[in-house]
């Protein structure tokens, strides 16, 4: 019998051995494979060339720091009793995309902040995941010190966005009246999966989830609306349907809206398909706090303490 004890305790010794190699080989191709995603993730410029003057609305460039690395933002002040919106744009995109979205929403009497993350358009620095969640707080801090304490304020991210927005509004000071998400993934690991679906089961397991999106749900305090494009091919509308069903187990005012013959890119491409949805949604929860002005205001010069210059375009 103590032989048979030695050989359960050597087995036990080697199974526990090997178990901590596995977990330190892991843990090694985990950190290695987190530079190398972000290198093949993502894309930093976009061919558009538009800002909201395009769309005749005035804006403003600004200057954002975050832990030195400087974030170009434009303006749109709508006026000084309008809601305020936070834009943070997908994946190979910039703000010029944004451009006619910021002038709808001017046209609409909303002001709105839009942002380029680390290393996109002309922000400085390296696109990676820690950079892009200390972006959104930064860009946050900015957007609520120009928008000023009386107007309503709300985050809305769009792709990639919406993994930045999700796992770091909590830390957003003050917090936003409520949050919006277009072509959100329920994990990184899941639309990894769902791109690569030849990807070895061994690669999958190990590969770290960078931004879960359900999961970030799940504690979200403030209202959310979910929409999907019917026709979205990059990210499947159930993924977001699912984020939406955990959101609204913490928050009753929280919602899912599929929006029909539209895809991917309808928060840009289809924008009067969209935005309704999305003003509804900010104008439901304004109501109570500000009186809608009926035209909208052309800014004076902006006194904020970040650097802002007044745009024009040549």
């Amino acid at each position: 019998m103590r032989h048979v004890r030695h050989a359960f305790a050597w087995l036990g010794g080697i199974t526990f051995i090997v178990i901590c190699l596995v977990v330190v080989a892991g843990f090694v191709v985990r950190t290695r494979m987190v530079p190398q995603l972000e290198r093949n993730i993502f894309v930093t410029h976009s061919p558009s060339t538009d800002t909201p003057q395009t769309y005749g609305a005035p804006y403003h460039i600004v200057s954002i720091d975050s832990h030195g690395r400087s974030l170009q933002a434009w303006t749109v002040d709508a006026g000084a009793d309008t809601p305020a919106l936070l834009l943070f744009h997908g994946n190979g995109q910039t703000i010029h995309d944004f451009a006619q979205v910021q002038a709808y929403l001017f046209h609409h009497h909303v002001s709105s902040m839009s942002f380029d993350y680390s290393g996109f358009g002309a922000s400085t620095g390296k696109p990676t995941i820690q950079n892009l969640n200390q972006d959104a707080k930064a860009a946050w801090g900015a957007f609520a010190r120009w928008a000023g304490s009386a107007r309503p304020k709300f985050v809305i991210g769009y792709s990639l966005g919406t993994g930045a927005v999700l796992h770091n509004v909590d830390a957003f000071v003050p917090q936003p009246l409520g949050v919006v998400v277009y072509g959100a993934f329920s994990s990184a690991k899941k639309l990894v999966q769902y791109i690569s679906p030849r990807m070895p089961v061994w690669l999958v397991t190990i590969m770290p989830d960078l931004w879960d999106n359900v999961e970030a749900a799940q504690t979200l305090r403030e209202p959310l609306l979910v929409l999907a494009g019917m026709d979205d091919t990059n990210v499947p509308p159930s993924m977001g349907r699912r984020i939406a069903l955990f959101a609204e187990a913490g928050n009753s005012h929280s919602a899912f809206v599929l929006i029909p013959d539209v895809g991917h890119g309808g928060i840009v491409d289809h924008i009067g398909s969209v935005w309704p949805s999305i003003l509804a949604f900010v104008h439901k929860l304004t109501a109570p706090e500000i009186k809608q002005s009926t035209q909208p205001v052309i800014p004076a010069p902006s006194t904020d303490p970040m650097s802002s210059t007044p745009a024009t375009d040549n």
